[in-house]
């Protein structure tokens, strides 16, 4: 009997003994996952306190305030130079770009830039063999046409010939002065000439070129010059046409030269508080050049150039 109770009681001590077993190892796993849990804790507070706490500052990074007397001063925007002349900048009277209408090739280009022409002179010239040519043709159409007209005018004072014979001599002779005129134009055509009296600025072309209604060189008239001053709009009213303005150039040309008002801007630049006035300078023999600087004094001859 006492046998079978053992055969019984084994199972379950055995199955009490792997319960406790498994009872401790729960116990031992969660205590270890405890402390762990709680060190990350403390580190992760610990983390967060350092963010807290302000960092001090570097002396690397410590900008110093700049005083009022190393601060740099604000651009000026007044017209008025420090030597209490105005501002201004000589311009040429007129800019043109010579062109062509014709089309064809360059056969020659007299002028080079800074060279000096006068109005009407040849600046360059086109192929121009066929309109010679036709030119030839007119001109002795012309002198038939005019022959032959005299003769039949003859004939009808000794009543050869008809009216209508004389009208119709009278008609070729006008046609073939027509046509003779028009291959003159075209022949000048080929002939590129100055319209002015200035200075070669920029030439476009040069021999061999092909052209077709394009610019072949540019002139600038610097006699007179354009003087533009950029006034205050303080001084409106102070300007009036024709008025002498004494100009202080920059260069060689120091002034004072004297010029007069030519026109005053009726319309005031908001943005900056100023007007401008143009002034017209003489500059027969081209010494001074044009697109320099300058200062103006409306009243004071005495007042100095700018210093360079």
């Amino acid at each position: 009997m006492i046998r079978n109770c053992l055969t019984y009681i084994r199972p379950v001590f055995h199955l009490c003994s792997f319960c406790v077993l498994c009872v401790f190892l729960w116990a031992t796993t969660s205590a270890a996952d405890t402390g762990e849990t709680k060190a990350k804790t403390q580190s992760m507070a610990a983390a967060g306190t350092e963010r807290a706490q302000p960092k001090k500052p570097s002396q690397r990074a410590v900008l110093q305030p700049i005083s009022p007397a190393h601060a740099l001063p604000a651009p000026s925007l007044r017209p008025v130079s420090a030597t209490g002349g105005l501002e201004c900048l000589i311009e040429p009277y007129m800019t043109v770009d010579v062109a062509t209408s014709a089309t064809g090739v360059v056969k020659q280009v007299y002028v080079d830039r800074g060279h000096i022409v006068k109005s009407g002179q040849v600046l360059a010239r086109l192929e121009a063999e066929i309109e010679k040519a036709n030119v030839a043709q007119a001109r002795a159409r012309v002198e038939f046409s005019s022959r032959k007209y005299g003769r039949t005018r003859e004939l009808f004072k000794e009543q050869i010939v008809s009216e209508e014979d004389l009208d119709e001599s009278k008609s070729e002779d006008a046609l073939a002065q027509a046509e003779l005129q028009k291959a003159t134009e075209l022949l000048n055509q080929r002939k590129i000439v100055s319209p002015l009296a200035g200075v070669v600025v920029e030439r476009y072309v040069s021999p061999g070129e092909f052209v077709e209604s394009k610019k072949i060189v540019k002139v600038a008239q610097i006699h007179p010059l354009n003087v533009e001053v950029i006034a205050p709009v303080s001084m409106l009213g102070e300007f009036k046409v024709g008025a002498k303005v004494m100009v202080f150039p920059e260069g060689p040309v120091s002034g004072p030269l004297e010029a007069r008002v030519k026109l005053v801007d009726r319309v005031i630049d908001a943005s900056s508080g100023t007007f401008r006035v143009r002034l017209d300078l003489p500059n027969p023999k081209f010494k001074i050049s044009a697109g320099v600087r300058c200062q103006a004094s409306l009243d004071d001859p005495s007042v100095p150039a700018r210093p360079r």
